[in-house]
């Protein structure tokens, strides 16, 4: 992970090759599985499946876990599956309460059309932090408050650029 915050030439690949090791020293370990799925979708969208497969993968092995379903949730959404990400979303908002599980569910609910419940998960989110973390608050609210307006407005803020961007995250 200190190579993904550094940000030098060749740390993704660092990154990753770091991350495979662990996955490969202790299987199915949570923290491992879904930094090497973060790390894969930051290297492109023709890694996501692979993402996927790393998740799923861990899925089965710790079902009840809500890093692995919420990660489950975020990609399935931002790679055009909302169908197949609202299951993971609902199960990750159950055993997170933290709010970034709603926050995760909201790009599903907002691919599937269903504006009104994505403005209270990106509510429900923001509320959370303006209570639990400042720091983070300030940085998504912005955005998140950008999202809101557009689908109050009937407009949906997931054009293909920002889901990728999001991705890349």
């Amino acid at each position: 992970m200190a190579y993904l915050d550094r940000g030098a030439a060749g740390d993704t690949e660092r990154a990753e090759a770091d991350l495979r090791s662990a996955v490969d020293l202790v299987p199915f370990d949570p923290v491992y599985s879904t930094n090497l799925a973060l790390t894969l979708a930051r290297m492109g969208s023709d890694h996501l499946e692979e993402a996927l497969d790393v998740l799923e993968l861990s899925d089965q092995q710790v079902p009840e876990t809500a890093s692995i379903q919420n990660s489950l949730c975020w990609f399935y959404s931002l790679g055009g599956r909302a169908e197949q990400a609202l299951p993971h979303c609902d199960r990750a908002v159950e055993l997170d309460p933290s709010g970034y599980s709603n926050d995760s569910r909201g790009p599903a609910l907002v691919l599937l059309g269903r504006f009104n419940e994505a403005v209270e998960e990106f509510r429900f989110f923001l509320n959370r932090l303006e209570v639990e973390d400042a720091a983070a608050h300030d940085q998504y609210s912005p955005t998140r408050l950008e999202w809101i307006a557009s689908l109050q407005a009937g407009r949906n803020p997931f054009d293909e650029e920002t889901l990728q961007n999001l991705l890349n995250k």
